[in-house]
């Protein structure tokens, strides 16, 4: 075994319910690339201490806020690109830190889902404790409902994020964790339908290069690359129609809207590179070896395929434009 963390200083690691800092040294990318400062919001979680409840704190520490300071950032730098491992890495950074804070709460419910703002050390673990270079413990997978979609992965060697957070089924019905957001995987040997995606047999299996900061979602067998969620083609079609004035503003869009105002081609992507290690179609392969056990108290169904072309029935097949490179 090979220790994690060649690079790592302050590490941010979960024990308990507590969280502690987590940063790595990674590799810049070029001159065009932007890196992003902390995206830890510290003095809006001191208001915490002066009285501030924790559901008037969570719009100012979401996933949408964290995602439109990082484009605004992006913009004023006047870079065209992001560097995605280090955007990966500052956004474990916050999310561990206000996991930490337990900052989450019941904000409403929403196509039949009961929606959870902000973080919370209760669903998630930091995984990175030690890496195994070529061996089982750094080999994933992520399914396609097509063999196009799963051969532009293999071709991309990307993953890119899902629209949407973390979606659980319990006893009581379906819950969205909807800060918890980035690109989620799971393991080869593991059936589509215990990660709530039924139906979809074409996969990619994939090697993740030890600076990228990962999750593991306790007791399921789902693992999150943490990220910015990508633009949703609804959020993007109404943005368009305000931008054109087809429509007026929207109070309920108001950071798509700035975000396709400052990139009218849409903001450039948040990629994750793997190297591909295989692909196939289960219908191809014998039984053996695959889980298939029912997954009685959490659905993956935020398990999203990178191009954003998989979901599961409560989240409609849904895909970009081509023209928008944020997908």
């Amino acid at each position: 075994m090979v220790r994690f963390g060649g690079g790592i200083y302050g590490q941010r690691r979960l024990t308990g319910e507590a969280a502690s800092p987590l940063r790595q040294d990674v590799v810049r990318g070029d001159k065009d690339t932007w890196s992003p400062p902390t995206l830890i919001k510290e003095f809006e979680t001191r208001k915490l201490r002066a009285g501030m409840k924790v559901p008037e704190l969570l719009p100012k520490i979401s996933a949408r806020s964290m995602r439109l300071a990082l484009y605004r950032g992006l913009a004023k730098s006047g870079a065209s690109a992001l560097d995605s491992i280090d955007v990966n890495v500052e956004w474990a950074n916050a999310v561990l830190f206000y996991s930490g804070m337990k900052l989450l709460s019941l904000t409403g419910e929403s196509r039949g889902m009961k929606v959870y703002g902000g973080y919370d050390p209760r669903l998630i673990e930091y995984a990175l404790g030690t890496f195994e270079e070529g061996g089982a413990s750094d080999l994933f997978r992520i399914y396609a409902r097509t063999a196009s979609t799963a051969k532009d992965i293999v071709e991309s060697s990307e993953l890119l994020a899902s629209h949407r957070g973390y979606i659980s089924q319990t006893e009581g019905g379906l819950e969205h964790f909807e800060d918890l957001t980035g690109v989620f995987i799971t393991r080869p040997g593991v059936a589509p339908k215990r990660v709530g995606i039924s139906g979809y047999e074409h996969f990619v299996d994939f090697r993740l290069a030890p600076s990228v900061q990962r999750f593991h979602i306790k007791g399921q067998p789902e693992h999150l690359i943490p990220g910015p969620p990508r633009l949703s083609r609804e959020e993007i079609e109404q943005a368009e129609a305000v931008l054109s004035g087809e429509r007026g503003s929207s109070e309920a869009l108001p950071d798509a809207v700035e975000l396709l105002r400052m990139f009218p081609d849409g903001p450039p992507r948040f990629a994750i590179p793997i190297e591909v290690v295989g692909r196939g179609k289960l219908s191809d392969m014998p039984p053996s070896g695959v889980d298939t056990a029912t997954k009685t108290n959490t659905t993956g169904a935020a398990l999203m395929i990178a191009t954003g072309a998989a979901r599961t029935s409560v989240m409609p097949p849904m895909r970009l434009p081509m023209r928008v490179p944020f997908i």
